[in-house]
């Protein structure tokens, strides 16, 4: 699983340092991983080093990637195309879908009302590459909400389709499906260096 991965990797850039380790690591991730991903990372990870304590900050991947590169954060969770000149891995792809409540029609997409919602820049870019390769007409914007939470849940109410990543109605088989072959690319970034104070 990419997840055990991701743990052992984690695991190899820290146990060069010592076998026993204590202190704070901080680390920084979207909100949307906050929520889906990161509370299984934790748990291991916190099983193997019980005296590690977290500092989690969550936000938008822009600001995720500035505590990564001003060094307030040891490990980020980001999506791709952010700069970093260290050590980037693939964590894994969260494929793009369209949800509904009802069976949709692709070739009539443009006439259905689709819900947006505010999320970041790669997001907006990979939605918007995909709708241009399939239609020569913009999408009717039914619904906008501030968050892809929202965006969800408008989507399970039958107020519209949405574009949203697989992990959000992951098993929910009341909603209508249909992958898009596009997927977000989340990785972690690692600063090496003191992530953690060291014990003999």
């Amino acid at each position: 699983m990419e997840i055990d991965a991701t743990l052992n990797r984690i695991k190899e850039n820290t146990e060069n340092m010592n076998t026993y380790m204590k202190g704070k690591l901080n680390i920084g991730v979207t909100n949307h991983f906050a929520k889906y991903h990161l509370p299984p990372i934790l748990r291991d990870f916190q099983s193997a080093y019980p005296e590690i304590e977290f500092n989690i900050r969550s936000g938008w991947g822009k600001e995720i990637s500035h505590l990564i590169n001003t060094e307030n954060i040891h490990i980020g969770f980001i999506r791709e195309d952010y700069e970093w000149a260290g050590s980037k891995y693939l964590f894994f792809k969260d494929p793009m879908c369209l949800f509904s409540r009802n069976e949709i029609d692709l070739h009539a997409l443009p006439d259905y009302l689709r819900i947006d919602y505010q999320t970041g820049s790669v997001v907006n870019a990979l939605i918007d590459s995909w709708w241009s390769d399939h239609y020569e007409i913009a999408p009717t914007i039914g619904m906008m909400v501030d968050s892809v939470e929202a965006c969800k849940e408008m989507v399970i109410k039958g107020l519209g389709y949405a574009l949203l990543p697989a992990s959000m109605l992951e098993g929910n088989t009341d909603i209508y499906r249909v992958d898009l072959l596009i997927s977000i690319k989340l990785r972690w970034i690692l600063i090496r260096g003191c992530i953690i104070q060291k014990h003999c």
